[in-house]
């Protein structure tokens, strides 16, 4: 394949992924869930990709997760950026080398990720509120692990091991082409 193709071929499977993910994600309905969680399938996107790819990918992916989550379900456009964004890097440079691209890595990495997304996104959300009385924070820490961080988590597994094995064989990189072995360990 040449270069252009090559090139076209990744933004047409990424624009795939991502015009499929966002609609299910908007369209999913809060009835298939035993809590009030979602499945967050644009974070796994750009977590799993920021792991496999390189870091162009994971750069590239964040940025229109980030837009698309606060454009879409947030209030204002670049909280939600920033927070991918640090999530991405994180995922691509801090954990990449400690994690093998595997389906258990890549289960640890989106399950860590979305943890630390649910407590930046509740962070940006409430700490302003609290008008510098941090003591008011810890009797409902546990409370909020229990009842909003854990169904949050719990609730992204079977997404991410379905998005890691739909990327492994249908991803923006054709298995086993120089493109591919170039990104692996």
């Amino acid at each position: 394949m040449t270069d252009s193709k090559r090139r076209w071929r990744r933004i047409l499977v990424y624009i795939v992924y991502f015009a499929f993910l966002i609609g299910l994600q908007a369209a999913w309905p809060a009835s298939w869930s035993r809590t009030a969680a979602k499945p967050n399938f644009i974070l796994i996107l750009a977590v799993l990709c920021a792991y496999l790819y390189s870091f162009s990918d994971a750069l590239l992916c964040a940025l229109i997760a980030g837009y698309f989550l606060d454009y879409l379900f947030g209030k204002t456009v670049g909280p939600g950026m920033l927070i991918m964004l640090g999530i991405a890097l994180l995922s691509h440079y801090g954990l990449r080398k400690k994690l093998h691209a595997n389906i258990i890595g890549a289960l640890l990495i989106c399950l860590l990720m979305s943890a630390l997304f649910q407590l930046a996104s509740t962070a940006l959300s409430y700490l302003p509120l609290l008008n510098n009385d941090i003591s008011s924070l810890w009797p409902g820490l546990g409370t909020y692990i229990r009842q909003t961080l854990w169904p949050a988590v719990r609730v992204n597994i079977l997404p991410s091991i379905l998005l890691f094995v739909l990327l492994y064989f249908a991803g923006p990189y054709r298995r086993h082409s120089y493109d591919y072995v170039k990104l692996e360990r």
